[in-house]
């Protein structure tokens, strides 16, 4: 009988030949995408408050602690949810569903509207949303002038113009355009200035460089018209909105008594 003796060089060498047997092809083309799985559904519409306290500010930017009674406040977006504030300025509406809201206040002829835009409402519990409205300015711009000129600094509009005396400070807006009649509508005006008039003045100035009438498109040799309306001194900040058709802002807490000019870019 013959012995036979195990050979590991023999069995390796097998088992490379299996290996190299099996090697994987060129992968295949991707198969098509499964269809998407069912829509989940929506998030729990819940209720609650609505909430707050209105303040007043006069057109010199002091807060008022008189008249906080009977201010309007509403919800455009529901046609039915308004509120009128207590006698310190106080509101709430309840029921309100999860939404998102545009809430109105407006208090009378005297102050300026304002707006609280794309409102985020929850529910379920209270949300509390002060706002604060500004007198309407009862002062005139009675004069405006406005001229192309060089500073140091380069080509500048020089804008002057007269207003009444007043013992306290005060501001001013200015509306730019590049068409005539110009005025506070967003349909027609381009940007804005701010003007500060100082305590027991009757002139104001301001200079704008010539280079943001270019930015707005008016070139050199075209007309830019400017409309300046009394403000309140806190006009920028309350009774204001956005309108969404232009993307300009309303400004509510602007007088009627304006003064326009026009002048030439050199």
């Amino acid at each position: 009988m013959k012995n036979y003796k195990f050979n590991p060089g023999i069995l390796l060498c097998l088992f490379i030949l299996v290996l190299n047997g099996c090697k994987k092809g060129d992968m295949g083309p991707q198969g098509p995408a499964g269809t998407n799985g069912p829509t989940g559904s929506t998030g729990p519409v819940l209720t609650g408050t609505l909430a707050g306290h209105i303040m007043l500010s006069d057109q010199y930017g002091t807060s008022v602690f008189t008249g906080l009674n009977n201010i309007s406040v509403s919800l455009d977006d529901t046609g039915s949810s308004s509120s009128t504030t207590d006698n310190n300025g106080m509101y709430s509406m309840s029921n309100i569903s999860t939404g998102t809201y545009s809430l109105t206040v407006n208090k009378d002829a005297s102050y300026g509207m304002m707006k609280v835009q794309n409102l985020q409402f929850v529910g379920g519990g209270t949300l509390n949303r002060d706002v604060r409205l500004s007198q309407i300015p009862t002062f005139s711009i009675l004069t405006a002038t406005a001229i192309d000129t060089t500073t140091a600094t380069g080509n500048q509009i020089k804008l002057s113009g007269t207003v009444p005396t007043d013992t306290k400070a005060r501001k001013a807006v200015v509306f730019v355009g590049s068409l005539p009649g110009v005025t506070s509508n967003t349909a027609n005006y381009i940007s804005t200035y701010t003007i500060n008039i100082a305590a027991n003045a009757t002139v104001f100035n301001l200079l704008i460089p010539t280079t943001d009438f270019y930015n707005m498109g008016i070139s050199s040799g075209g007309t830019a018209y400017l409309a300046v309306y009394p403000a309140a001194q806190m006009y920028n900040t309350t009774s204001t909105y956005e309108d969404f058709a232009t993307g300009r802002t309303v400004f509510s807490a602007i007088g009627t008594n304006a003064s326009s000019v026009s002048v030439l870019l050199q």
